[in-house]
């Protein structure tokens, strides 16, 4: 089978080594369309611009899938750990990371390597800034690092105040941060830890601005236009009042969103997807997979 292009489609990364694609069809359901088995262990990451899919793994290898084809075309190895996250930043590059702290930028038109920029400890996620200029890498350790993605030079690292975080959250075990994201002005950056989201302003000091105290324990989030959603070990999806906006089975495990759309997976296999207009975000399809996801990715094919 092959995926309708215009149609929007969701593929599952799990524990287990392979990809599952579902597509949306015209009747608001969601079908599976592939399975692939792109690594030797559980997908950690994926990402997607184009026709291409990048898929990062525990065995420490990035595939590309052409999904036209729905066939592996590269396999890329630079890493020597866990990929942490792959993301694309446009057309001509996918940056890439991993736990024992290397983040490698990738020119898409031969997979060369342009830049390989490495930090002290494990970089746990990064986010792009909207302009696609500068990236910014968070590491277990609470160093924030801002990259100028053009020189592929080091603009800025800091340590975010950890005694102050410790003392707001009163938690028996030592706070770790999980995910950060810039909001899609680029004014202000969010970061996720499993009890709590701090939201910084990307200007001045980077002083905190915001904070979300979390009802259960949490494993993801995301800027979904002007909202931010987080979710919740008890299915919950939520925003930053704490209003439910949908409940799922099992814990969240990730988001996903391309253009007005977003995907959610959860870790019983259950998949959502949502579309938002000036009128609000409306449901649109549900779906399952047989695996145990751990990320999913929306994306359309042009």
């Amino acid at each position: 089978m092959t995926l309708v292009p215009e149609l929007p489609f969701v593929v599952v990364g799990s524990y287990e080594p392979y990809v599952t694609g579902l597509q949306i069809t015209e009747n608001s359901e969601l079908k599976q369309v592939f399975q692939h088995p792109a690594h030797l262990t559980s997908v950690r990451t994926l990402s997607a611009h184009g026709r291409y899919m990048a898929t990062g793994s525990t065995d420490e290898h990035i595939k590309i899938i052409d999904l036209r084809k729905l066939k592996e075309t590269v396999d890329l190895y630079e890493h020597e750990m866990d990929i942490s996250c792959v993301r694309f930043a446009g057309k001509e590059t996918l940056i890439s990371s991993d736990i024992s702290g290397v983040v490698v930028i990738w020119r898409t038109n031969d997979w060369s390597v342009l830049h390989s920029m490495r930090h002290d400890h494990p970089v746990v996620d990064f986010t792009l800034h909207p302009s696609h200029r500068l990236l910014m890498t968070l590491t277990s350790n609470w160093e924030l690092c801002i990259w100028d993605l053009i020189k592929g030079r080091l603009a800025l690292k800091r340590k975010l105040d950890k005694e102050e975080l410790f003392e707001e959250i009163k938690i028996a075990k030592r706070p770790e941060p999980t995910a950060i994201a810039f909001d899609p002005s680029g004014s202000y950056y969010a970061v996720h830890l499993r009890h709590k989201v701090l939201i910084y302003s990307a200007s001045g000091e980077g002083e905190i601005v915001d904070q979300v105290e979390l009802p259960a324990k949490s494993n993801c989030f995301t800027w979904f236009g002007r909202h931010l959603l987080i979710g919740l070990n008890d299915g919950r999806v939520v925003d930053m009042d704490l209003d439910t906006f949908t409940q799922m089975r099992g814990r969240v495990k990730s988001f996903s969103q391309v253009g007005n759309y977003i995907s959610i997976c959860s870790s019983t296999g259950q998949i959502q997807v949502f579309a938002s207009d000036e009128d609000g975000i409306d449901f649109v399809c549900e779906g399952e997979v047989e695996s145990r996801p751990i990320c999913c990715c929306i994306h359309v094919l042009e």
